[in-house]
């Protein structure tokens, strides 16, 4: 039986809005969009709620969409110091306060976090990750960051946020430059911006996020992995290992996407979701 995260703590609400508290203290709000069942959307890095906001449109008319505003980022507080085990408790607080059978989808970094929260609480019914989850424990990183963290946390003591983000997106995610014009004109750049501090940590953290085998396995929701088939090759085999310790988990590639099908795709992302939410009975328990 997985234990409870968010112990009777109060739930702050407001048209719109709601927020909850974690077990460090912290405040962790979202907002929410439609009616239905609930669907938790848990965002990446450098981001806020706002990224995934124009997608919820797609799901309102069938789920009731809850976007979350991660730790150190908009709606919701931070903790002196940080540790991605926090979050999942964060998310597991979020899904208790939300009530049971809740779906969550996480994207990029946000998908080990719904994975995480799957370990903390039974609220969790299903669990979405897309181009994001932990290698198993012992594993070696899964790719290495040279001094990009260090380069980044220099750039914000100097005012830089736009250069922080600039430098993430160019050098490491490979954007060209008109690739990364059409992102500074979007909305969600400046949430970007805003929530630029925590990229050092969260660029750390990624390469080493891990679970044990015994952790997956306790984990009763069904569990599906979104693979872009742009990048099937490279992410797979690592959703095929995590597959054969989970217990009741699938892999579902997207056709002729990446790892932005919210922007590029998300009438195809959207039916993959309800498809999966509407063909699984969540499983309470061990």
């Amino acid at each position: 039986m997985a234990t409870s995260t968010n112990s009777g703590l109060p739930v702050e609400n407001r048209p719109g809005r709601s927020s909850t508290v974690s077990t460090d203290g912290s405040r962790i709000g979202w907002i929410t969009k439609g009616r239905g069942d609930p669907l938790v959307l848990v965002h990446g890095g450098g981001a806020d709620h706002s990224r995934l906001e124009p997608f919820a449109d797609f799901l309102a008319g069938r789920f009731a969409v809850h976007l979350v505003d991660r730790r150190g980022r908009g709606m919701s507080g931070d903790g002196e110091s940080y540790d991605i085990e926090l979050e999942y408790d964060d998310i597991a607080a979020v899904a208790e306060a939300i009530g049971q059978e809740v779906t969550l989808l996480g994207h990029s970094y946000g998908g080990p976090i719904a994975i995480g929260a799957a370990t903390r609480t039974d609220a969790i019914a299903r669990v979405i990750a897309y181009e994001g989850w932990p290698s198993l424990s012992g594993s070696p990183p899964s790719y290495e960051i040279g001094d990009a963290a260090e380069r980044i946390q220099a750039l914000l003591d100097s005012d830089g946020r736009d250069g922080a983000v600039t430098l993430v997106f160019r050098d490491l995610v490979g954007l060209d430059e008109a690739q990364l014009a059409e992102m500074r004109s979007q909305p969600s750049w400046q949430a970007r911006l805003a929530a630029a501090a925590t990229l050092p940590r969260e660029l750390r953290t990624d390469p080493t996020i891990q679970m044990a085998p015994a952790d997956l396995a306790a984990i009763a929701a069904p569990v599906l992995l979104v693979i872009g088939s742009l990048n099937e090759s490279a992410l797979r085999p690592g959703a095929h290992r995590l597959c054969s310790h989970l217990r009741d988990a699938r892999v579902h590639v997207l056709t002729g996407q990446g790892h932005m099908a919210f922007d590029t795709a998300p009438d195809l992302l959207a039916a993959a979701i309800t498809a999966f939410v509407e063909s699984t009975t969540p499983s309470v328990g061990p």
